[in-house]
């Protein structure tokens, strides 16, 4: 008899083996499924933003009308799944500068898409905020957060230095 109970045991712990190791496959499968998707979602948030940012610039520099401080709201998407992200603009050696999209969560998984800005376009900042006479009612901002309400994007043309700040903010009218 006991030779049947022995036999019955290897059985069970060979198929308990077994659906914890499907059960932990179908995890990582499923792990990197979301993992994929949330980095293609941030792409075309990415994407999005850089066109953007280039039509605002093309469209106030085509005006030639002097200086110029002109805005267009965006909407980005207020998460990717249940998790926060954020966009922001950076320097880039290859292409001047990217728009980067991250999530907070995990600052690994991001995307970004290349700005081919012409020369003389300076990206602006909370710390490198165009020269304005006037105060815009807009916030310049570092990063933009998801979910984050009236977010813009500007630019400034600069008529006598020929130059165009451009970056990411939120408005305040």
């Amino acid at each position: 008899m006991p030779h049947v109970s022995l036999s019955h045991l290897i059985g069970t712990i060979s198929l308990l083996g077994i659906l914890l190791i499907v059960g932990l496959i179908a995890t990582s499968i499923d792990m990197d499924l979301k993992a994929r998707t949330m980095k293609a979602d941030l792409q075309d948030v990415a994407e999005f933003v850089g066109n953007e940012l280039m039509g605002m610039t093309t469209l106030t520099e085509s005006s030639q009308k002097g200086d110029l401080f002109s805005y267009k709201f965006i909407s980005i998407p207020e998460s990717m799944g249940t998790m926060g992200y954020h966009v922001s603009i950076v320097s880039d050696p290859s292409t001047g500068y990217r728009v980067v999209a991250s999530l907070d969560a995990s600052p690994l998984t991001r995307a970004s898409a290349a700005l081919h800005f012409r020369s003389g376009i300076v990206v602006g900042n909370a710390t490198n905020v165009p020269p304005l006479d006037h105060s815009p009612a807009v916030q310049i901002v570092d990063s933009l957060g998801s979910g984050v309400a009236k977010a813009v994007v500007w630019c400034y043309y600069n008529a006598t230095t020929r130059l165009s700040w451009v970056g990411l903010g939120v408005f305040t009218g």
